[in-house]
């Protein structure tokens, strides 16, 4: 009979936390600029679940860059780096990309392209720091003179790196224009960044360059090398077309570039690429991506952009880079809203692509975040939607430049993404699965007491009346880390195998009333 009493007070405990738990928390407010720039913000997770957000604010005269780092599942960040572009300099992109399963050994790679206006020489620098931010050392530069940087990319295949190419590789892309001649450089290391080699992938006379990105995939490791993909915007002031080149990561077998938005249309602007390669060794898929960007038309007077993808057909290869071994079709094609600045990545675990891109109409901004299976990312099925992970119904601000990355220790998505509006640019974090409405119940239990708060090693638990309890630990993603039953008014708990972060207690009593608070390991 005692063990069907507890049995029930268990079910009602998930009950209760589950009724409380909704898909997204509310957004956590990194950094607030005091007036309308522009901050288009990076993020990576390393393989350890700390989360690290990049902030890139453009300006013509203080324009800055920081990271900010997250070590207990972004319920709290801080600052790790901040610089600022020298003076007579204009930004030319940055990027960043971290590698590590622990604090000993996670490493910041951070890769930043900057223009001398006085000169004419364009800089781009590869930095390698800590997983503090500290110790940064300059691990790969070079200059080109009467040249003007525009954008660079990074990425690595380090959750899936290929035996023969150990520890992982790593690389990165930068668009530029000598002259009247655009340039794609490409970067890389098949050493875990010990060595890099500089090639250059494509150039284009007469041709004005713009946004890039780059994706480093991996297929069967003891199959296939690593792929590296690059898309780019070309021909920025005539036809707006998108680019697209494809090779081995170590620049090998490196293919021409295809105008892949001519798929669907040989005359609409196009702007905002990006390009995620299947990440995983253990499928048989050397060949398998998304490219997304957005498309511009006016239609009967309707001015209207939306999110394309492309995608490879059984028969694409890399000697058969062709447009007709491509297909096209719709992410997302609202015809009330500016459906804009897709991003893309790619969850191992259980092997999905997840896209998420701003959705602004008149009267309100949103964030849609979508998924679909790498077996239905290489058709025409269009990508499910999942949910709205933030919504603004003020019509002056609007959110821009989402950003996403899987939680792989957690299996959680999260996003940073800008609010932009009138005299005021935020940057902005949000997760998957947080259990928001947690302080609202906290706040009313004053029978169950928790000491010290925040704790270190141990914690102890004090109830107002004698009773028997049983005990229900989680995180603040609503994940159970405990479990256990006592008798009388006290107990104390051991919290040392807990990792630093918020925690919430559930007490259910014998007589099935329920009482919760919160505390944080340090």
């Amino acid at each position: 009979m005692r063990q069907k009493i507890y049995f029930l007070l268990i079910i009602l405990c998930i009950l209760s936390f589950s009724a409380q738990a909704q898909r997204f928390g509310d957004d956590i407010l990194l950094h607030e600029c005091g007036s309308e720039y522009r901050i288009e913000p990076k993020i990576s997770v390393a393989d350890n679940g700390w989360i690290y957000v990049l902030m890139n604010k453009y300006s013509e005269s203080n324009a800055e860059t920081r990271i900010y780092r997250s070590i207990d599942g972004g319920a709290t960040f801080q600052q790790i780096m901040y610089q600022v572009i020298p003076s007579g300099n204009t930004q030319g992109g940055c990027d960043f990309v971290v590698t590590g399963n622990n604090e000993s050994n996670i490493k910041i790679w951070y890769v930043y392209a900057t223009n001398n206006t006085a000169t004419g020489v364009a800089h781009v620098n590869l930095k390698r720091m800590d997983a503090d931010g500290t110790n940064a050392t300059t691990v790969y530069n070079y200059t080109v003179e009467s040249s003007v940087n525009h954008d660079v990319a990074i990425s690595t295949n380090a959750r899936s790196p290929n035996d023969s190419w150990l520890p992982f590789t790593i690389g990165f892309a930068a668009s530029s224009n000598y002259n009247d001649t655009g340039y794609i450089d490409y970067v890389f290391s098949i050493n875990g960044g010990a060595t890099f080699f500089r090639k250059v992938m494509y150039n284009k006379a007469l041709s004005q360059f713009g946004s890039i990105d780059l994706s480093i995939g991996q297929a069967t490791a003891s199959l296939h090398y690593p792929n590296a993909g690059i898309v780019f915007e070309m021909d920025r002031e005539s036809e707006k077309n998108i680019g697209f080149i494809a090779s081995r990561a170590d620049g090998l077998n490196s293919t021409t570039a295809l105008q892949v938005n001519k798929l669907y249309s040989t005359v609409f602007e196009t702007k905002q690429p990006a390009i995620q390669w299947l990440c995983n060794n253990t499928l048989d898929e050397p060949f398998n991506f998304v490219i997304a960007y957005s498309s511009f038309y006016n239609d009967y007077g309707e001015e209207d952009w939306d999110v394309l993808r492309v995608f490879p057909k059984p028969s694409y290869n890399l000697n058969a880079h062709t447009l007709s071994n491509l297909g096209w079709s719709f992410v997302a094609g609202f015809s009330f809203a500016h459906d804009e600045c897709a991003d893309i990545t790619y969850d191992k675990v259980n092997n999905n692509y997840l896209v998420v891109f701003s959705q602004n109409s008149g009267t309100e901004s949103k964030l849609d975040y979508r998924m679909v299976s790498y077996i239905d990312a290489v058709g025409d099925q269009e990508f499910p939607h999942v949910e709205f992970v933030s919504t603004n119904y003020v019509g002056t601000y609007e959110y821009y430049s989402p950003v996403i990355d899987i939680d792989p220790t957690r299996t959680q998505v999260c996003f940073a993404h800008e609010l932009y509006g009138y005299n005021t640019t935020q940057l902005l974090f949000d997760s998957e699965w947080s259990p928001v409405g947690v302080e609202e119940i906290v706040a009313t239990n004053e029978n169950l007491n928790i000491f010290p708060n925040p704790a270190t090693d141990k914690i102890t638990l004090r109830m107002r009346e004698e009773g028997v309890y049983f005990v229900r630990m989680y995180n603040m993603f609503g994940a159970e880390v405990a479990t256990f039953e006592y008798s009388g008014t006290t107990i104390t708990y051991n919290v040392t195998n807990l990792p630093s972060g918020l925690y919430l207690v559930k007490l259910c009593s014998e007589k099935e009333k329920e009482f919760a608070a919160k505390f944080v390991v340090k």
